[in-house]
């Protein structure tokens, strides 16, 4: 029997209970309440558009894309859960062009003829004296 104190580092992690319920204050808890008033109101648009906008906010569209393609079983939402899905492609879309990298500029052919012009004359310069 040893008298030394327990290693934290051997404490179990957390409980599926935990994982199954998130705390009270995250971010999954207010993604699942505005799921649950998107299922308590499903024909109404606010609660459609509020919980798509803070999906996109949280980077959480193939969550809530997910739980629109499992309404699309359910009897009488199969119609407004197709129109939230192609939301959903539209806003990811529009969010995958919004980080697109900016096209990179060229110099202006006006530029790139200057100095192709001063580079002849100093050659000429340079043959010149050499040659001289």
């Amino acid at each position: 029997m040893s008298d030394a104190a327990p290693d934290p580092n051997d404490s179990p992690g957390p409980s599926i209970d935990a994982e199954a319920h998130p705390a009270p204050g995250s971010a999954d808890a207010l993604f699942e309440a505005l799921w649950a008033k998107v299922l308590g109101s499903w024909d109404d648009d606010k609660p459609h558009a509020a919980v798509l906008e803070y999906a996109l906010r949280s980077e959480r569209l193939p969550d809530l894309a997910g739980r629109y393609r499992a309404q699309l079983t359910v009897e009488g939402h199969e119609a407004r859960a197709q129109k939230r899905l192609d939301a959903i492609v539209a806003a990811a879309t529009q969010l995958l062009f919004a980080q697109r990298a900016p096209r990179r500029e060229k110099a202006p052919w006006q530029l790139t003829v200057g100095v192709g012009l001063v580079c002849v004359v100093v050659l000429v310069w340079l043959a010149f004296k050499v040659l001289r």
